[in-house]
């Protein structure tokens, strides 16, 4: 694999919030505008790589270092692991579908989404030109299928609050499917959104369960909802 660029900005360490941790990985609870990774060409950014990165070598294993596992978008907060050696990594990555048993976001979006639950089923390909995704014909080569449940949690006369979980892990998987059926993402001006109320993209991953790479432990993990979502769609 590939060595990660190291992000060389100083990063808030009071941003770092560790979920869980044991030998094998770590799972933080990330920030909203803080990149999983380093941006091509801008190895300075800071990014939840390099703070994790920072955090595992001064608890005294210098010589210690990260491993990715998945990612989340720079401006979605949430649930994010990382595993602590390549034995795990390798388990967690060529066994993902069949390791995690749970995996949900909440989302605020603009407008009232109906019907109130559903599944969205297509395949995505991305604009060479402007990177969005967007969903197309299967029988398209390069199409990748992506599956998301939803269920409306609450709503107002101009938000509502979504529960989405996921059964693939695509780019942009759930600000594309929100957008095409008419409720963007608030924030999310790159898939349609017109307003901002909450000054960042209204998508959190607030719910993570794994089966453990080395023991096979469930391993089930939560964060609240952002009060600021909740307070939006009162």
């Amino acid at each position: 694999m590939e060595e990660v660029k190291l992000g060389r900005a100083d990063v808030d360490r009071s941003l770092l919030h560790v979920v869980y941790e044991d030998d094998d990985v770590v799972v933080i609870n990330k920030p909203e505008g803080l990149c999983t990774i380093a941006v091509p060409g801008h190895p300075e950014v800071p990014t939840a790589y390099h703070m994790v990165d920072q955090y595992v070598k001064e608890k005294g294993r210098k010589k210690s270092r990260i491993w990715i596992v998945h990612r989340l978008d720079r401006d979605t907060s949430g649930l994010l692991l990382f595993a602590k050696n390549s034995q795990a990594q390798n388990i967690l990555r060529h066994n993902w579908d069949d390791i995690v048993e749970d995996r949900r976001y909440i989302a605020v979006t603009e407008g009232v989404l109906t019907p109130q639950q559903g599944r969205y089923e297509t395949y995505l390909f991305e604009n060479p030109v402007t990177k969005r995704m967007y969903s197309g014909n299967p029988r398209r080569e390069g199409g990748k299928l992506a599956i998301t449940n939803f269920y409306v949690c609450q709503s107002n006369a101009h938000y509502s609050l979504v529960e989405l979980e996921l059964e693939t892990g695509r780019k942009n998987q759930i600000r594309v499917h929100l957008s095409e059926h008419g409720c963007p993402i608030v924030g999310d001006s790159k898939y349609g959104a017109k307003y901002n109320p909450l000054g960042r993209m209204g998508l959190h991953a607030f719910c993570l369960t794994f089966h453990h790479p080395k023991t096979g432990e469930l391993i089930d993990l939560q964060t609240p909802i952002p009060e600021s979502f909740l307070k939006l769609v009162k």
